[in-house]
C-alpha cells in the first residue's frame, strides 16, 4: 500500500511496517528507525527493541510482510521541501537508506570481474543538478561537504586502489589537474600510484589520448575533473549549470567508448565530492554573531560549537560544526554563485553514476 506522509508516520506509531519501495522517503519522519528485515529480526528477538520508537524495516525483496504491513512511501522525497531539514537532524538514517561516499569502494570492488574500472571524481556536483541522467543514484556525504573530505571519503589513503589490486588490478593510471606538489590531497587520494602513472592534464582530451595507447588490461582508472566548483566560487557569470553537467555525462560516454572500442569490458564510475548550494532562489541568511574565523567557511566552522543551527561533525581528529541550510557565515561576494560545506539537499546528497561498457 502506498501512503502520504502523514499516513505513513501515523502508521509507524502504531507498529513496524515493511517498506520494499521508496525507502528513502522514511528518512522524512522525524524520529524514525530504519532497519534491514535481518537486523529487526534480531532486535525483536533478542528484546532489545523499543516498542514506542517508530521502526521502518527497509526490505526491497519483502521479506517479513508476513509479520507486518507493507506500507510504501507515496512521496518522492527528492521534491519534499523538508529534505534539507530531515538531512540536517538525523543524517545517519539517511546513510542507512542510501549509498555513502565512504562505501562506494564496495561497489567498485564487486565490478572486478571487468578489465578495467575507471572512477572518475568530479570536483562539485549536486545530485539535484543531474538527477535526470537515466542510471543516476542519490549518494550521500556523511559529514563537512568539502572537497578535501568528500574525495577522502571515496579513495583517500589508496583504499579502492589497494583493494583493487588484491583482485588482480595490477596496472593503474591517474589524471588530475592539480599536481602533487600544489595540492597535497592529490598525495592522498592518489597513494599507490606511481609517479610514472599519474599524470596531470591540461584538458579531459589528455586523459582520453593516453587510454588510447594505454594496455589497458586489468587497469584501474582515477580521474579527477572539474565540475560545478569552480564556476560556483569566481564565476564572472552566472553558471551554465545544464552545459557543464552534460559535458560531464559526454565524458564519462567518451570514457566507455575508448575503452569499449578495444573490446575491454569496463565500469566507468562518477562520484562527486559535495554539491552545490546556489546562491539564487536560497534566501542564503547571514547568521549575525561573531563565531567565524577566516579559517572558517561560508557554510561550515572549523571548531566545535553547540548552536541549534549547527550539526556536528568529526573527521580526521577535527571537528567541524556545519550549518543548516539556508545559514552562510559572511555575506558572498560578487562573483559567489554558490556555496557547499553544510549540510543541505543540495550540498550532501551527490551523484552516484555506473556505466557498464561491453557487458
Amino acid at each position: 500500500m502506498t501512503v502520504d506522509l502523514e499516513t505513513f508516520r501515523s502508521a509507524l506509531a502504531r507498529h513496524p511496517a515493511v517498506v520494499t519501495h521508496n525507502g528513502i522517503a522514511a528518512g522524512l519522519v522525524q524520529g524514525v528507525k530504519v532497519h534491514t528485515p535481518r537486523a529487526f529480526l534480531s532486535a525483536w528477538d533478542s528484546g532489545d527493541f523499543d516498542p514506542t520508537g517508530l521502526h521502518a524495516i527497509i526490505s526491497p525483496r519483502g521479506e517479513l510482510s508476513d509479520r507486518f504491513p507493507v506500507m510504501n512511501p507515496g512521496w518522492d522525497p527528492f521534491d519534499h521541501p523538508g529534505l534539507s531539514e530531515a538531512l540536517f537532524s538525523q543524517s545517519e538514517v539517511f546513510g542507512q537508506l542510501m549509498p555513502t561516499q565512504d562505501r562506494i569502494g564496495q561497489e567498485l570492488l564487486s565490478h572486478a570481474g571487468k578489465d578495467v574500472i575507471v572512477l572518475v571524481l568530479v570536483d562539485g556536483l549536486s545530485f539535484r543538478d543531474c538527477r535526470d541522467y537515466d542510471g543516476v543514484r542519490p549518494c550521500l556525504a556523511p559529514g563537512v561537504s568539502l572537497t578535501s573530505q568528500g574525495f577522502r571519503r571515496v579513495a583517500g589513503h589508496g583504499r579502492i586502489a589497494q583493494a583493487l589490486f588484491e583482485k588482480g588490478f595490477t596496472e593503474r593510471l591517474g589524471f588530475t589537474y592539480w599536481s602533487r606538489d600544489n595540492n597535497p590531497l592529490t598525495d592522498d587520494i592518489f597513494t599507490f600510484f606511481d609517479p610514472s602513472r599519474l599524470f596531470c592534464t591540461r584538458q579531459f582530451d589528455d586523459v582520453l589520448s593516453a587510454l588510447e595507447k594505454a594496455p589497458l588490461r586489468k587497469t584501474y582508472v582515477q580521474v579527477v575533473v572539474q565540475g560545478l566548483d569552480a564556476a560556483s566560487h569566481k564565476g564572472g557569470d552566472e553558471p551554465l549549470v545544464g552545459p557543464i553537467v552534460e559535458r560531464l555525462f559526454r565524458r564519462v560516454e567518451a570514457l566507455g567508448q575508448i575503452i569499449g572500442s578495444r573490446g575491454l569490458r569496463a565500469s566507468v564510475f562518477l562520484v562527486s565530492d559535495h554539491g552545490i548550494l546556489w546562491r539564487d532562489g536560497n534566501n542564503l541568511t547571514k547568521i549575525r554573531e561573531p563565531a567565524w574565523t577566516v579559517a572558517d567557511g561560508v557554510r561550515y566552522l572549523r571548531s566545535r560549537i553547540d548552536r541549534p543551527y549547527l550539526a556536528l561533525a568529526a573527521e580526521d581528529g577535527r571537528y567541524f560544526s556545519l550549518a543548516k541550510r539556508p545559514f552562510i557565515f559572511r555575506s558572498l561576494g560578487r562573483t559567489e554563485w554558490g556555496v557547499h560545506g553544510g549540510v543541505s539537499y543540495e550540498e550532501s546528497i551527490v551523484p552516484f553514476y555506473c556505466l557498464e561498457v561491453n557487458r
